[in-house]
């Protein structure tokens, strides 16, 4: 099985995201749910390795669900969810997605982000390829009677994979503040680099649910949904060396209707306060995140989009020696 990032994304060519950002610009949100099924039953008919992926998963999900059934009418459903979530990306950096459209869960937490922000103090998020993250920006751009208060965005990932997406993403966010940083050049001067954005008030976001593409960097295995699978060490080290307070976002489509409401998800981590050695914390981050991701998979599990077989990945690389200094499972011990 290769790894994720020797697999090209079947939605990340040209053609794709052209066609979707035509679609979007042309018809109404409840029209291009309907013009989208046929679309994205094109691409399940011509995407047999996603189909096995995502079948893959709703076997797993069926563990614990036994109502939810790993068959070609849920993979479907799960190419089409998919495909809504193209959509709400180009919505959410076109700012027409606001905090007004979100269901916030965590008001509480969620206030504290925004008086975070406002007063300039960093905030890191660890988040996930559950729901979209795109709606980040909702948080980021807030406002007031003083006017558009916008916050400057750093996502922390691959800038060597998916370039077509990259460059389409960056082509409509133009008159946005965000900045990609390469995950492949993490050292300390980008340590430092990153507490400088926190210290002046901007976001860092990290997936914390994909191995890096170099197997020189440490990885761990967990237990997720029943099966080993492998988590980046370095996404999980890089909130406990930077002066900054974690939270765990997730912005998740409560239905699939032509006007669609969206849950959104903020949790504070308690694990990052608590005072430890610098590998018992990450232990604790991991144990927290993949607690938190597997609860809310279960809760959402057509809006996982990391179509990778991410048990197949954590099976190869814990037979590499490149694993941090135990194997034991973070969660489950």
């Amino acid at each position: 099985m290769k790894h994720w990032s020797k697999i090209q994304e079947t939605a990340g060519n040209g053609f794709a995201l052209n066609l979707f950002f035509l679609i979007y610009n042309t018809l109404h949100l409840k029209y291009i749910f309907l013009i989208l099924r046929p679309i994205m039953f094109f691409y399940y008919c011509f995407s047999p390795a996603q189909r096995s992926v995502s079948a893959a998963f709703f076997k797993h999900i069926a563990r614990y669900n036994p109502a939810v059934k790993p068959s070609p009418k849920t993979v479907y459903r799960h190419f089409y969810s998919f495909s809504l979530s193209l959509v709400e990306r180009i919505a959410a950096w076109k700012q027409d997605i606001k905090v007004s459209d979100l269901i916030i869960k965590n008001r509480e937490v969620y206030q504290e982000i925004i008086t975070n922000l406002k007063q300039k103090k960093g905030c890191f998020f660890l988040c996930s390829h559950l729901g979209n993250i795109d709606l980040l920006r909702a948080l980021a751009i807030q406002e007031n009677k003083d006017g558009v208060h916008n916050t400057k965005v750093n996502i922390i990932i691959d800038t060597t994979m998916s370039p077509k997406f990259n460059a389409f993403m960056r082509s409509i966010q133009q008159q946005f503040d965000i900045n990609l940083i390469n995950s492949r050049t993490i050292g300390i001067e980008t340590a430092v680099l990153l507490q400088q954005k926190l210290d002046d008030g901007e976001i860092v976001v990290v997936a914390g649910d994909r191995t890096p593409s170099e197997h020189s960097q440490r990885i761990v295995p967990v237990s997720f949904l029943g099966d080993t699978i492998a988590l980046p060490y370095g996404a999980f080290l890089l909130p406990v060396i930077l002066k900054a307070p974690l939270y765990y976002f997730f912005a998740l489509r409560e239905n699939d209707a032509f006007v669609p409401k969206y849950d959104f998800f903020l949790y504070k981590s308690s694990a990052i306060m608590a005072k430890k050695k610098k590998d018992e914390t990450i232990r604790a981050l991991m144990h927290e995140y993949i607690e938190l991701l597997e609860r809310k998979v279960l809760e959402y599990p057509l809006q996982w989009y990391n179509f990778f077989d991410i048990w197949e990945t954590g099976k190869a690389f814990a037979d590499k020696k490149n694993l941090t200094e135990t194997t034991n499972q973070v969660k489950g011990e």
